[in-house]
């Protein structure tokens, strides 16, 4: 019979789509962890199997002591002590192999959880701050990481062992109830410490680490702002507010570090004197014939095999702390991000961008920045839209894009509102060209293709569409150019062309421009209205918000906004006779399109005429 897996006849896309879906979270997250903790308990029953073993063949050194000194020494029988050996080794050999698995099995449980949970909590993290409910940059991979170290170190190991310290203290009371006695107040002690220990250092451990990533971050601005820095004088001001924020971290840090030494010294001083104390103890019966001078030296064994996972707990400690750190913050996490259910997939839309009173309020915010926008734009069509700075174009761009959520209204493409699409089909249909473009650490043909897998013939469409094919030829390495941070270093016009190419990337029905004119000259802006051209060939809605007069003579429509609030929509030409005839008082005048203007030289300031006249 053949074996071999049957090859996979569906559309490149629908494969692609199992694999997004493969890593994404599920639509529900409110019970993800609870099925990832159940099923990290049923693979830990496992290792507790293993552990078992481990533990039970830990009493063959103590019973090897005991036949050494009771039996061997007694009768001088050399056969009995070279069985007992290889019998000792044998088992001590089975034993270290079984560790070894045990280790591994938890390394795996580690990885498994952040490769279950990670995707889902990036996700997560992504949705709520597309809400404005930021958190930490970073946060849901650091919990991750915390967890999976949390299973690699020997802490999850004397948590496994921990259990078992009861059975070698029974094993101890049956040689003589005073042993048994002494080791269990001794074990009483060791684990009063370990709680002593939490208490003491809990809240210090969490407001160190908390101020710690403080000073991470603020490290992290000084370099990431470094220009601006340089420019205005502020390296001196930003490395005093970062040792100031150091040594407040440092502190803390400091006083946590000294009661978590000054306890662990203690551990250790009280567990060399238990060990002493049992010995002594065993001493003293074997004087009085109630015990044999095996059984001492086994008591001994026994209560070090004891103690040894509570002594291994306190400096484990710490790791444990922010595993659970990390599991609290994914449970929140889960619990706000906003859910992605599964959604009937649609056909591809024509382009047709209705927009039905639509409001928008920042989360945190009482007032609102957009107000009953509406309006409708056909597919081939090119909207400009228009206003002061702080009337709200940005905002509505993104609302155009599905980033953020109307808090009222509905935005539709062709028939279907937003809500009924799924996230990433959506995207597939939409282009966007942000007012602040940014690449990421990946090649310009995977920046083209939106981090997927590039489709060559349509990044090369794209890039050409863009006017950035020359420009990305000019780069070292050409398509495969390592571009974004730490990668090679562009101008703003040139990250915006090559932003511009991923905007167009497989002819999106709609497309959002922000200020795409921002650092285009003259042959960009040339350029760029080629490239509005040819997407209304195409038939895609084309959406403009800009500044500049000169983008606003191939549009169709014109939308200028005021404090949030449509102040004029219809045909370009009609509304800029409008605007022009309108009182400037009531309306923000549209500027005059005009060829750009050549460069002129700098007048002097005496030259200029002053405030409140013309010029």
């Amino acid at each position: 019979m053949d074996t071999r897996p049957m090859p996979d006849r569906r559309p490149p896309a629908a494969v692609a789509d199992e694999a997004d879906r493969a890593v994404l979270r599920p639509a529900s997250t409110t019970d993800l962890l609870q099925k990832a903790g159940a099923a990290v308990r049923r693979e830990l029953w496992s290792v507790g199997a293993f552990s078992l073993f481990i533990n039970l063949l830990t009493l063959v050194s103590s019973l090897y002591s005991m036949q050494l000194f009771d039996r061997v020494l007694s009768s001088g029988s050399h056969e009995t002590l070279l069985l007992l050996t290889l019998v000792a080794v044998a088992a001590l050999a089975v034993m270290g192999l079984l560790s070894g698995i045990r280790r591994k099995l938890l390394v795996r449980i580690g990885d498994w959880l952040e490769r279950e949970l990670g995707a889902p909590a990036i996700d997560a993290a992504v949705g709520l701050k597309l809400q404005g409910q930021t958190r930490e940059r970073g946060a849901a991979a650091r919990a991750l990481s915390d967890i999976k170290q949390f299973f690699a170190s020997e802490g999850v190991v004397a948590f496994l062992d921990l259990p078992w310290t009861p059975v070698f203290l029974l094993a101890i009371a049956l040689m003589h109830p005073l042993l048994g006695l002494f080791s269990l107040a001794a074990a009483c002690l060791l684990l009063a410490c370990a709680l002593a220990n939490e208490a003491l250092t809990r809240a210090g451990s969490e407001a160190a680490a908390a101020a710690a990533r403080h000073t991470q971050r603020l490290a992290e601005e000084a370099e990431g702002l470094a220009e601006p820095t340089a420019a205005m004088g502020m390296r001196t001001a930003l490395l005093r507010r970062w040792r100031t924020a150091q040594d407040a971290a440092g502190a803390l840090a400091i006083g946590v570090s000294d009661r978590g030494a000054a306890i662990m010294s203690l551990v250790q001083a009280l567990r060399s004197a238990l060990q002493l104390g049992v010995m002594a103890l065993g001493a003293w019966l074997v004087t009085d014939r109630a015990l044999t001078s095996g059984g001492m030296i086994a008591a001994s064994i026994l209560l070090a095999r004891a103690l040894a996972p509570i002594d291994r707990a306190l400096p484990a400690w710490k790791a444990f702390v922010a595993a659970r750190a990390g599991h609290k913050m994914l449970q929140d996490l889960f619990r706000r991000a906003p859910a992605r259910p599964p959604r009937q997939r649609l056909p591809r839309p024509q382009g047709r961008l209705v927009v039905e009173g639509v409001g928008y309020v920042p989360p945190g915010a009482e007032l609102p920045l957009l107000h009953d926008i509406s309006f409708t734009l056909a597919p081939g069509e090119v909207l400009g839209v228009i206003g002061p700075s702080g009337a709200g174009k940005s905002t509505l761009g993104h609302l155009l894009v599905g980033a953020w959520s109307p808090r009222r209204g509905t935005i539709r493409l062709d028939h279907a509102a937003f809500e009924q699409w799924n996230d990433d089909e959506l995207g597939r249909h939409i282009g966007y060209l942000p007012q602040y473009p940014s690449l990421f650490r990946a090649s310009c043909a995977e920046n083209i293709a939106r981090m997927a897998a590039p489709d060559q013939e349509a990044v090369l469409k794209a890039a050409e569409l863009a006017g950035a094919h020359e420009l990305i030829l000019r780069l070292p390495k050409g398509y495969e150019t390592v571009l974004g941070p730490q990668g090679h270093r562009l101008s703003g016009g040139e990250q915006q062309r090559i932003a511009l190419g991923r905007a167009v990337y497989g002819d999106p029905a709609l497309v959002v421009l922000d200020e795409p004119d921002s650092h285009a000259d003259a042959a960009g802006l040339q350029r760029l209205q080629h490239t509005i051209r040819a997407l209304q060939e195409r038939g895609a809605a084309v959406v403009v918000i800009t500044h500049h007069p000169a983008m606003l003579r191939g549009v169709d429509r014109l939308l200028l906004l005021c404090q949030g609030r449509v102040a004029a929509f219809g045909p370009r030409d009609e509304v800029q006779a409008r605007l022009m005839a309108a009182p400037r008082r009531n309306v923000v005048p549209m500027p005059e399109a005009r060829p750009d203007p050549e460069p002129q030289p700098k007048r002097a300031a005496a030259a200029m005429p002053p405030a409140g006249e013309q010029p």
